[in-house]
């Protein structure tokens, strides 16, 4: 199933928001600007869903972004796979904020995640994603899981990062130099505005 959702920020104001399903929004007033909570509606990810964020940030707007809970992978059984693709573009004298909740990505999952940020000159960002490879009791080696940071700054990069994790090349990322023992990641990037 493939499932949108689009929010175009204007000052401190959400003056666009549409969405499909599973994918449900509760827009809060703080003092730091709006905050766009992200709900699910129903299970997602589920095999062969594939959920779009599209967030435009407009000059001198200001947004966070979070979750009311994780997102889970589940496990791909048939073939299939997952996807999750978030694109934003913040103005000159915009600010974005996201930080939802941790992705848990199951055993027998096959898990696509691709992340660009365009930022204008002058634009503020603060960008968390969390990545928790299995759940309890579940061994990451039989995670496929791909994913892809893209930040520039006037189309120059200030992030380009990526992760793949396979059975096949579990012994490299869980070498001292990846991962070891661990099954929890963060990947932060920041940039102020000005």
């Amino acid at each position: 199933m493939q499932a949108e959702l689009r929010a175009v920020i204007e000052g401190d104001r959400v003056v666009d928001l549409a969405l499909d399903p599973p994918l449900g929004a509760k827009v809060v007033d703080s003092a730091h600007g709006p905050v766009l909570y992200v709900v699910n509606t129903a299970a997602s990810l589920l095999e062969d869903d594939d959920l779009f964020v599209d967030i435009r940030v407009a000059a001198g707007g200001r947004l966070t972004v979070r979750s009311v809970a994780a997102q889970v992978a589940h496990p791909c059984l048939s073939g299939g796979s997952t996807a999750h693709t978030v694109r934003a573009r913040v103005a000159a004298g915009g600010t974005l904020t996201w930080w939802p909740e941790p992705l848990i990505v199951c055993a027998q999952s096959k898990h696509r995640s691709l992340v660009e940020v365009e930022l204008a000159d002058g634009a503020g960002l603060r960008w968390v994603d969390e990545l928790v490879l299995g759940r309890t009791g579940e061994d990451p080696a039989a995670i496929c899981f791909a994913s892809e940071t893209r930040i520039a700054c006037c189309g120059a990069p200030l992030l380009d990062d990526g992760l793949v994790f396979e059975p096949v090349t579990a012994e490299v990322w869980r070498g001292p130099a990846v991962l070891g023992d661990a099954r929890y990641l963060r990947v932060a990037a920041a940039r102020r505005l000005g």
